[in-house]
């Protein structure tokens, strides 16, 4: 099996103080071509920093690209990586449609095809500010943590819709709260991270 690398050239998450709309921060995204488990970090990155999936080694080199074996640590198969940083994914400029904003708010409060379950927007609301409150009563209780030893918690994946997202997040209960179609939920302490939990649908 072979897949290759996307990459995709954010705007304003650069590394320029002032993160202005010009800098660029390209993430370098590995895709398994089995089970479709996603991970994305900074191009600068060493390959074998990639938690979901496993750096066999190093292959061969074809038309101009490195292409590595790799194994995937969700579904333990293996397959080729093709490390063609031409293939860049072109940002999205248009926003999610209301309907699709209210359908996926309905999941990330109640769960999967929540829109279809006879909950009220105001419930999704109210469940929605009870994560917010739970979250904040562990920020307060973790102050005393020192910071270099506080963990945060990233969360990667693909919406229903087909959209990338990264949720970084100092709170478990947040992480973990969160309602995942397909992805990935990691722990990070000082600068590793841990896998904690994947969804794959």
């Amino acid at each position: 099996m072979r897949t290759t690398i996307e990459v995709e050239n954010r705007r304003g998450r650069g590394v320029c103080s002032s993160r202005c709309e010009y800098c660029l921060d390209p993430y370098v995204y590995v895709t398994c071509p089995n089970c479709g488990e996603c991970e994305g970090q900074p191009v600068g990155d060493q390959r074998y920093h990639l938690q979901g999936f496993t750096f066999v080694g190093q292959g061969y080199t074809a038309t101009e690209h490195d292409i590595t074996k790799m194994l995937c640590n969700g579904c333990d198969i293996p397959f080729d990586l093709t490390w063609d940083y031409d293939n860049i994914v072109t940002e999205s400029k248009e926003d999610i449609t209301d309907k699709e904003f209210i359908t996926e708010a309905f999941e990330i409060a109640f769960g999967d095809d929540a829109i279809n379950r006879n909950f009220s927007k105001r419930e999704v609301l109210e469940e929605l500010m009870g994560f917010s409150k739970t979250a904040l009563l562990y920020d307060d209780d973790e102050e005393d943590i020192p910071k270099a030893a506080k963990p945060t918690y990233e969360v990667t994946g693909v919406t229903r819709q087909g959209h990338r997202f990264k949720v970084t997040t100092g709170n478990c209960v947040h992480a973990m709260g969160i309602n995942l179609w397909r992805g990935t939920v990691w722990e990070v302490v000082n600068g590793k991270r841990k896998k904690m939990r994947t969804v794959y649908n």
